[in-house]
């Protein structure tokens, strides 16, 4: 879905280096080879900074998703470029030091004489924060938690305001390019904007304010949380999902949208208590104010448009995407599996098995005596129910990471062409 807005994000952000490449003339002797090393180091400077700028623009939710409301892959381009873009970025200081390195100068070693100087150590400690942030996010992340990471990575904000003071300080082709200055001007003025909007984000004042109106438990870690609006409310898509912040300039996390009532503007949340901040949620009383960030997401909607018979596979709690898909096709045919470790942690079965036209398949992986499917969704099971050729259906998959990726993968090693196999992991 959205594939002609993202061909223009894309086109967009190569187009945003058009004005650096055009503007970087030689215009220093480029006779000897340190001379080149000097103009190399102007452009990759230029072009990893735009990098920055854009990697830090995808990040800002809001303004983003009003163009293009898949968020997961938003993120997904954001991860990427944060990953690869940085061997962009090293390419600046790396010609850096090979050219002063050429002329017999050791720009390592730190010194303060005038403010070239000065504007010289800011660019070193933005890229040096910048090379932190990337060495735990790209190399490291499995290994640190959540929110030490989350604590780490905000020192972005940092990083590229010191990169751009750089820039505009010393940079020589934006001192030599009136044109390309005022261009760099306004990426400036665009980040120091998106840096006060999610200020403003974070303290809760510019996002959706809900009161918990009520909390039932479904299972032994399942809560459903009920949420009324103070003021205008969401109106989230079938499969979105939303980010909830209890207090102001707290954690945000991302949760399904499982129910929405047009007429009151309540939305469900089906909260399983995995982590410190879904289990928290517990203990929120009736009537407290939360914040809510959204809708986000594309999941199912081509279930909508979709002339194949459906097949939805949930693991655990990942059946909340599909609940209001389910409802809103009654027509189509469709086939739910849906894997548990037992019994008791199945929560609102009732409510799915009055959709029409809805087959539903448990399948249990820790309660040996259960009479019904048992062990972990396979593709012997899928073929069981379905039938050999499962190219016939179109597949939507959701539940814990590991689940989803096996799941996916064994579907695409029986034959089911990849643009049938849905799937979304939404990110904190």
């Amino acid at each position: 879905m959205y594939k002609v807005h993202k061909i223009i994000l894309i086109n967009l952000m190569l187009l945003s280096l058009v004005p650096i490449l055009l503007a970087v003339d030689p215009v220093i002797d480029l006779a000897t080879p340190e001379s080149q090393l000097y103009l190399l180091a102007r452009m990759w400077g230029l072009i990893g900074t735009m990098i920055m700028w854009w990697q830090f623009m995808l990040g800002i939710r809001d303004l983003v998703t009003k163009f293009i409301p898949d968020l997961v892959w938003v993120n997904n381009l954001h991860k990427f470029m944060g990953r690869y873009g940085f061997i962009a970025i090293l390419l600046h200081p790396t010609f850096i030091f090979l050219h002063y390195a050429g002329i017999g100068v050791n720009i390592l070693i730190p010194k303060l004489e005038n403010d070239f100087d000065f504007y010289k150590l800011m660019g070193t400690l933005g890229f040096a924060i910048l090379a932190f942030v990337w060495l735990t996010s790209a190399i490291l992340r499995s290994r640190i938690k959540f929110r030490p990471w989350k604590q780490i990575h905000l020192f972005i904000y940092a990083s590229l305001a010191l990169i751009l003071f750089h820039g505009l300080n010393i940079g020589l082709t934006l001192n030599t390019n009136s044109n390309l200055r005022s261009y760099w001007l306004f990426l400036t003025g665009a980040f120091v904007f998106a840096v006060i909007y999610r200020f403003l984000q974070a303290s809760g004042s510019i996002k959706k304010h809900y009161v918990l109106k009520s909390k039932v438990d479904l299972t032994h870690d399942v809560t459903q949380f009920t949420f009324q609006p103070n003021q205008k409310s969401l109106v989230p898509r079938p499969g979105q999902f939303i980010y909830l912040q209890v207090k102001r300039f707290g954690e945000t996390h991302p949760f399904t949208v499982s129910h929405f009532d047009p007429r009151t503007g309540e939305i469900k949340l089906s909260i399983k208590g995995s982590g410190p901040f879904s289990k928290s949620l517990k203990n929120l009383p009736l009537g407290k104010t939360v914040y809510i960030q959204g809708a986000y997401g594309a999941f199912t909607e081509e279930a909508y448009t979709s002339e194949k018979k459906l097949v939805f596979i949930a693991g655990g709690i990942g059946i909340t995407p599909f609940f209001r898909c389910i409802a809103d096709l009654p027509q189509a045919p469709k086939i739910l599996f849906w894997g548990n470790k037992t019994e008791g942690d199945v929560c609102l079965e009732e409510e799915l098995k009055r959709a029409p036209n809805l087959q539903i398949v448990h399948v249990l992986s820790n309660q040996p005596t259960y009479s019904g499917e048992k062990g972990y969704i396979s593709i012997e099971l899928l073929k069981k129910y379905l039938g050999d050729d499962l190219e016939r259906y179109d597949f939507f998959v959701c539940g814990p990471p590991v689940m989803m990726d096996l799941t996916v993968g064994i579907l695409k090693q029986a034959g089911v062409p990849i643009q049938q196999i849905y799937s979304e992991k939404f990110s904190l």
